[in-house]
């Protein structure tokens, strides 16, 4: 994800290190079982006023697990960084507001937002992998159902000749 998001930064001419901090961090605050371990230990901590968010809880360990440096606690990141880390997620119903990390009613920096779209890339691309060697599809479906994927891949294949045992061998990818 972290590949994904850095080249589109690059191509939009945004900060590509800040984008790639933002991407290598994206993820440390899920629980187990990400999104449905969320969910519950979301709703255990409303039983207690509390609640549980995987962004907060990424800037909870940046800024205080790791202790490397005695005249502050945690890791030495920019604001923008830490902002973004919290406001990377296209859910921003001002559950940050409060915190005073973020600057509250702003949109997050057009980094932070391409992360979301650069892991739904990742994900997405991981599941069409897996699903094609799981053999639920072969790239002759995808070319009839997908116009552009049809011109790329006989594009391709006029500049690159086919492999000896053939192209039923590729493996699906993003490019």
């Amino acid at each position: 994800m972290a590949q994904i998001a850095r080249t589109a930064a690059s191509a939009l001419g945004l900060n590509e290190d800040l984008t790639e901090a933002l991407a290598l961090a994206h993820d440390i605050g899920h629980p187990p079982f990400a999104h449905s371990g969320e969910e519950e230990l979301d709703r255990q901590m409303r039983r207690f006023g509390d609640r549980f968010d995987h962004n907060l809880h990424a800037l909870r360990i940046v800024e205080s697990f790791e202790q490397r440096y005695a005249r502050f606690p945690g890791l030495n990141l920019t604001f923008e960084v830490r902002e973004g880390m919290v406001k990377h997620s296209r859910d921003l119903s001002g559950r940050t507001a409060g915190t005073g990390r973020v600057l509250p009613g702003l949109r997050p920096p057009l980094e932070a937002q391409l992360i979301d779209l650069a892991d739904e890339v990742a994900y997405n691309t991981a599941d069409l992998d897996d699903a094609y060697s799981a053999r639920f599809f072969d790239l002759e479906a995808v070319a009839r159902e997908i116009p552009e994927y049809a011109r790329s891949s006989r594009r391709s294949r006029r500049s690159f000749p086919a492999p000896a045992g053939g192209y039923g061998s590729t493996r699906v990818c993003a490019g």
